[in-house]
């Protein structure tokens, strides 16, 4: 089965991220994190951690501010974890900084502009660039943070403002971004970012129309996109496309799909070469949110074998 269960987060819950990092000290190779989130009743500042060799979950110093719908992206070892909605504050334009290395956090430039339900992407320049979102509206504000001067700039808005986007780095360079919602639409639109130029472009539709989807690419440099919610009731889903951005003419392809319907979740790619996706909102009333974790493992017509790869080198190159 391409899909496989693997252990579940401590706890339930929806809009958490997740990227995967350095492992914390003392320990070595790469981790996969999943940060913050939301149980229903409370925001997190938990900060979990996944052994993909051990098979099991660890936890770390949890993040100072508790939060959700924030974005988190990897630059310099370092994990940046920008914006989000924290209880009885609102959205925030908080920005803190997780090192493995000494498993503290910091605080950092926040974010200019307040957002929530926005996502983050490192470039291959080495800035994080918080992209979309939701303040008092929808969002088609980019801002790129510079970890070497601790500040932040505007960069060319996004062509189409939306929130519960997904955004990744693709093997040529360029910035994905997948989906989202502006009230009332919801969005298949996708749109990339050339951060050396400063400008966007038009990619192949999505499928779907959906929101709060998650996505991440796979050691063969595909992008896989998978879940979300589409329809007036934001029905959960469990469908999964890729996109080879070597070929754009064949557009989005169908893939396996994820054991659990699920929006508003968290996807990464392990260092052990897998497509995670993780927690998230199944949005069957009285289910409350997921704990559970899945793993993509690749079907012969993906074009690759894990076997061998050394898929944090993978990840290390595409961000430089």
């Amino acid at each position: 089965m391409p899909w496989q269960t693997k252990p579940p987060l401590s706890e339930e819950k929806t809009g958490l991220a997740a990227v995967t990092a350095d492992a914390p000290a003392p320990e070595t190779g790469s981790r996969i994190y999943a940060i913050g989130g939301w149980t229903g009743f409370k925001d997190l500042n938990t900060v979990e951690v996944f052994d993909t060799q051990a098979n099991v979950w660890t936890t770390v110093a949890p993040m100072p501010t508790a939060r959700f719908g924030m974005g988190a992206a990897v630059s310099a070892g370092r994990i940046h974890v920008v914006g989000g909605h924290q209880k009885d504050v609102g959205v925030v334009t908080t920005h803190e900084v997780y090192e493995p290395a000494t498993n503290t956090w910091s605080q950092a430039a926040p974010m200019p502009t307040a957002r929530y339900w926005l996502d983050a992407a490192t470039a291959p320049d080495g800035l994080v660039y918080a992209i979309g979102g939701l303040g008092s509206n929808a969002y088609n504000t980019v801002e790129a943070y510079d970890p070497v001067a601790d500040s932040w700039t505007t960069r060319a808005p996004m062509p189409t403002g939306r929130q519960g986007l997904a955004t990744v780095l693709g093997p040529d360079g360029l910035i994905y971004a997948i989906a989202g919602f502006h009230s009332p639409n919801l969005f298949a639109t996708v749109e990339t970012y050339d951060p050396a130029a400063d400008t966007w472009s038009s990619a192949p539709s999505f499928p779907k129309a959906v929101n709060w989807l998650g996505a991440a690419v796979g050691p063969n440099g595909l992008i896989y996109a998978m879940g979300g919610a589409s329809g007036g009731n934001n029905e959960a889903r469990h469908e999964v496309y890729s996109y080879d951005p070597a070929t754009p003419a064949a557009g989005w392809s169908t893939r396996a799909p994820m054991l659990a319907a699920r929006s508003d979740l968290a996807a990464a790619t392990g260092p052990d070469g897998l497509v995670y996706a993780l927690a998230g909102n199944p949005q069957e009333v009285g289910n409350g949110f997921h704990d559970s974790v899945e793993a993509y493992t690749f079907a012969p017509n993906d074009g690759v074998s894990i076997e061998g790869l050394d898929v944090a080198d993978i990840l290390k190159d595409l961000v430089g």
